[in-house]
């Protein structure tokens, strides 16, 4: 249902900004349903994007920080090569007991490699952006 909306909301658009992210869920949802929701919505408006692509030039993702960076954070320069390597695994390990902060770490990791590995999988006629606002 999700998908199909999103899909129609797409239509005639040339840009879609994947703005959403489960953060209130953080702490009243289990982490791996948090992760769960932030995979499945930007597999969403990629989906959206693809079968509006006459018209979609570009896809941006509000990504985070906290997908570069591991708890406890190293004082250094971050890149683009960095990622979050620590929180997704916390998640699956620990289950309920991960708790809210690294829910939100490992759902924005994890939604934001899904989003590069559509773009290398899929190679979208449109351009693909991910921001990291701080």
């Amino acid at each position: 249902m999700l998908a199909q909306a999103l899909t129609d909301s797409a239509t005639g658009c040339c840009a879609i900004f994947h703005l959403a992210a489960p953060v209130a869920e953080i702490w009243t949802l289990p982490p791996s349903e948090v992760v769960r929701i932030a995979v499945d919505s930007t597999a969403s408006v990629l989906s959206a994007a693809v079968k509006n692509s006459r018209t979609v030039n570009s896809v941006v993702l509000m990504s985070s920080a906290t997908a570069l960076f591991n708890v406890p954070m190293e004082t250094r320069l971050y890149t683009e090569r960095d990622w979050n390597t620590t929180s997704e695994n916390i998640v699956d390990r620990e289950g309920e007991e991960a708790g809210g902060l690294h829910a939100y770490l490992a759902s924005k990791t994890a939604a934001e490699k899904l989003f590069w590995k559509f773009r290398d999988d899929h190679q979208p006629s449109f351009g693909m952006t991910a921001l990291q606002p701080t």
